[in-house]
């Protein structure tokens, strides 16, 4: 269970890394809201079709098991460098979604709401770091992972923040079998070697 785990409500709670630590993070009662309004109502649409696994890429499903959750990857595992916006996933109805398109690229096991994930090419070669967040009432709470995914495999990664008491966590499955026959795997993911890294890239101020 890939894992950093960061919240922020009335009282905010950071989770932090694979298997691992937990932060918590507060902000103010009655904080101030940011509404903002999108003038084009944009309908989120899915990419589909197959596609076989390219040289030195695993193919991996990123879920999200509740509410609008954004996904993001870094260059480095203190969120510094690289930031890019991979999702936004909800698992139900989306209205508008100005996040990167979503994807099916063929992957075995599809059991969600076509919202709620998105299928993608990952390079292997290097570890991959990415952050999960999303908000559930005043509370948000995010997840710093890192994982080294292994080159011709399908994985999926599902964010998990199941309500306000408990803390969001992440796991990662391996997808493996053949064609009529394949299972998840839960894999082992070590704990983030420092949960408060990330910190910084939960706070920042953004507009939607």
């Amino acid at each position: 269970m890939a894992r950093i785990a960061i919240t922020t409500t009335t009282k905010a709670a950071y989770a932090g890394g694979a298997n691992g630590c937990n932060i918590g993070l507060g902000l103010a009662r009655n904080r101030t809201r940011i509404a903002v309004c999108v003038v084009s109502l944009m309908v989120s649409y899915l990419l589909q079709g197959r596609e076989s696994v390219a040289g030195n890429e695993a193919r991996v499903r990123f879920v999200t098991t509740g509410n609008l959750t954004i996904l993001r990857k870094y260059d480095d595992d203190e969120c510094k460098k690289g930031e890019q916006e991979l999702a936004r996933l909800r698992n139900g109805f989306l209205l508008a979604n100005p996040g990167p398109p979503l994807q099916k690229i063929g992957m075995p096991l599809w059991e969600f709401h076509e919202n709620a994930a998105t299928e993608l090419p990952v390079a292997t070669g290097k570890r991959f770091h990415g952050m999960f967040y999303s908000y559930k009432g005043d509370l948000k709470c995010g997840i710093p992972f890192s994982f080294d995914f292994r080159e011709g495999r399908d994985y999926e990664v599902v964010y998990d923040f199941p309500n306000i008491v408990a803390k969001c966590a992440v796991k990662i499955f391996l997808l493996e079998g053949n064609k009529a026959s394949v299972r998840r795997t839960v894999q082992p993911v070590l704990p983030h070697r420092n949960p408060e890294a990330c910190r910084h890239a939960f706070d920042k101020p953004r507009l939607f």
